[in-house]
């Protein structure tokens, strides 16, 4: 049922979703600031790849982790684990933006 709902999703209207407004701005003053930016998603393929081409940031993207879990204390509890072996500390201050492009 899942991946009915996905494909019909897909089909019907990931074409139609557009970026927020000033995300590149955003992003570039992240970095500008010396912050460092991670992408982390349960978003895979196509779909994934669309919503990076609607963002226009992936040259100011230091890592980035697709995955699949149901959980979320542990996915994200998984990035933090991640960030530290990507970075070899943790940042700062971590910007958390769910579900959104």
């Amino acid at each position: 049922m899942l991946k009915a709902q996905g494909k019909r999703y897909q089909a019907k209207y990931l074409g139609s979703v557009k970026a927020f407004i000033g995300v590149r701005d955003v992003f570039e003053a992240l970095t500008k600031g010396g912050a460092r930016i991670a992408l982390a998603t349960d978003c895979k393929g196509p779909e994934l790849k669309h919503y990076r081409s609607l963002l226009n940031v992936d040259d100011l993207i230091d890592s980035m982790r697709a995955e699949t879990t149901s959980n979320t204390a542990s996915r994200i509890h998984a990035l933090s684990d991640w960030r530290s072996e990507s970075w070899g500390s943790q940042p700062r201050r971590p910007l958390w933006r769910r579900n959104s492009v």
